[in-house]
């Protein structure tokens, strides 16, 4: 008896990555915009509603857009980095994003240190989290299809363990000032 070789076909470029990562950054162009710019096109009691769904919307893509872009691109042959891609790619628009707005009130050192605080981190944590937890589903999915693949396997599992470590040591640990202590003495021992 053989093994069975049944494999994911793996779909062109374009397919398997941009079409993913465009839709999560599509998605959350359409959110953040929207968000920031309702204000100008509704009544303010519509504008209030509709801000907060789709500031919330953008902000919850950031962590938990890879349980989308994730089986997408995997299902369509995606290797791991481009899966890792577009799962944070609404992460990565936001951070640009914020980095962009960042320099214009800080020096470029000052800037990409700024990138390193945990208002950055904790969602991108959140964002691995997923990645593992939608690892672990489409390869359950996969193999109920008949490929041949091991579902428990320790980097899914090391990036949703993660998660909660990261959580809260940057976020709930003495209500996120002891991480905020480390990085403001990073802060000081490079730019003072």
């Amino acid at each position: 008896m053989g093994r069975d070789t049944k494999r994911i076909q793996k779909q062109s470029f374009v397919r398997r990555f941009v079409f993913p990562a465009g839709m999560m950054l599509l998605i959350w162009l359409v959110l953040y915009g929207a968000h920031q710019s309702l204000w100008q096109m509704v009544p303010p009691e519509v504008h209030r509603r509709l801000a907060w769904v789709s500031g919330m919307g953008s902000l919850l893509l950031i962590g938990f857009g890879p349980l989308i872009a994730w089986p997408v691109a995997y299902f369509r042959g995606a290797v791991f980095w481009e899966r890792v891609i577009a799962g944070l790619m609404p992460g990565l628009a936001w951070w640009f994003r914020e980095l962009y707005t960042a320099s214009g009130v800080f020096s470029p050192g000052e800037t990409i240190y700024y990138a390193f605080g945990s208002a950055f981190w904790v969602p991108f944590f959140v964002a691995f989290a997923m990645m593992g937890l939608a690892e672990l589903i489409c390869r359950a999915r996969a193999r109920r299809k008949g490929i041949v693949l091991r579902v428990w396997t320790p980097l899914p599992v090391a990036a949703i363990l993660a998660c909660p470590v990261a959580v809260f040591s940057m976020a709930v640990w003495g209500g996120g000032v002891h991480w905020f202590y480390i990085y403001q003495e990073g802060y000081k021992a490079l730019f003072h």
